[in-house]
């Protein structure tokens, strides 16, 4: 009925508070990481694009996988595709956490220093995809109505999420005149307290999304897109690392 389709404006807010959580990340990554790889932990500028290099191909990969995972995945009490977000966002946090942390030290080596973040930022991309991609496809599962899933992408809040994450990431964290380096003058613990304080706000916003959404069971006729839904996911997905 037309009524089982329309969708509250709370279950659409809720639904934008996902946005927000990956979009507070994405604008700290996007317009900090390269400069803390090369500035505040002195990894040689060919290492660093190497990183994001190797790291922007496990995710092309990791996408087409997971949409395929995610397809394959049978309804059951958490959802078809809440499941991923609400077991994932708590990993996700932790991995852009990691991103901002160097247990070896700004003096290590510098390929030791290089495999940590390759491997930080790999790790990142995959929890990121886990969520993500179950996030791009749960539209489908929230309303059959296509005014209605035009409305619940307006109030994806993604442009005020990169503009607030880049904004406060650069005013805690960035430059001599940024209120972590002024209170504490170490860019290595500066970055790693703006990373813990973004990881924590983005699980909480993502598991928040992911528990006051409510999925509804997916027509079988949706499954058998298989391949062709797995490139719409694909393109669906408004990030792009």
């Amino acid at each position: 009925s037309m009524k089982e389709n329309k969708l509250s404006l709370k279950q659409k807010i809720w639904y934008g508070v996902g946005d927000l959580s990956g979009n507070i990340m994405y604008s700290a990554v996007t317009f900090y990481l390269l400069y803390y790889f090369v500035t505040v932990q002195g990894i040689n500028a060919g290492f660093a694009s190497l990183i994001f290099l190797l790291a922007k191909g496990w995710d092309a990969i990791s996408d087409y996988l997971m949409g395929r995972i995610c397809d394959k995945t049978k309804d059951n009490k958490y959802g078809k595709r809440r499941v991923y977000m609400l077991f994932g966002a708590i990993p996700f946090g932790l991995m852009f956490i990691l991103l901002w942390i160097n247990p070896f030290g700004v003096g290590a080596d510098q390929v030791v220093k290089s495999i940590y973040f390759l491997f930080a930022y790999l790790l990142f991309n995959t929890t990121w995809t886990i969520v993500y991609i179950p996030y791009n496809a749960l539209e489908v599962n929230l309303t059959k109505d296509y005014d209605e899933r035009t409305s619940l992408n307006g109030l994806r809040i993604a442009n005020i999420g990169l503009l607030l994450g880049a904004a406060i990431f650069g005013l805690l964290c960035d430059g001599n005149e940024s209120i972590l380096y002024l209170e504490l003058g170490d860019f290595n613990l500066v970055y790693a307290i703006g990373g813990i304080l973004f990881g924590v706000i983005a699980a909480i916003l993502m598991l928040l999304c992911a528990l006051r959404i409510k999925e509804k069971p997916e027509d079988v006729s949706v499954n058998t897109k298989g391949f062709m839904q797995t490139l719409e996911a694909l393109n669906c997905s408004p990030f792009e690392f």
